[in-house]
């Protein structure tokens, strides 16, 4: 039972982890952003992420069916969880990332769930 746990964690965690490889061929690199200073650049790199939640969304939902067919209901949970963290961390530091640049710019910050 131990080693089935393990392994459940193990593999969501890698499914998980895959998310920042996607989110790398969505959003150009941190410094890239940080270098920014027009208005159209920084809407543009909203827009990536923007587009990169509909492949986070996409890519959960296969990583918990494959868990599912391993693990049952424990599968689905554990990849939500595991895929659901790693999204919020791109979010949360992507958009921290985009109110930086529009401070110290004076850039105009998208609503970003608009």
């Amino acid at each position: 039972m131990k080693r089935d746990v393990a392994s459940l964690v193990g593999k969501s965690l890698f499914f998980a982890s895959i998310q920042v490889a996607l989110a790398s061929i969505e959003m150009d690199s941190k410094f890239a952003i940080k270098t920014m200073k027009d208005q159209n650049s920084l809407d543009h790199a909203v827009q990536s992420l923007k587009s990169y939640i509909i492949i986070a969304v996409v890519w959960t939902l296969a990583s918990m069916l494959t868990l599912y067919s391993i693990y049952g209901s424990l599968g689905i949970f554990v990849g939500f969880i595991t895929n659901f963290a790693v999204i919020m961390w791109l979010i949360i530091t992507y958009k921290n990332l985009f109110n930086e640049v529009c401070k110290t710019n004076g850039l105009k910050c998208q609503n970003f769930f608009n």
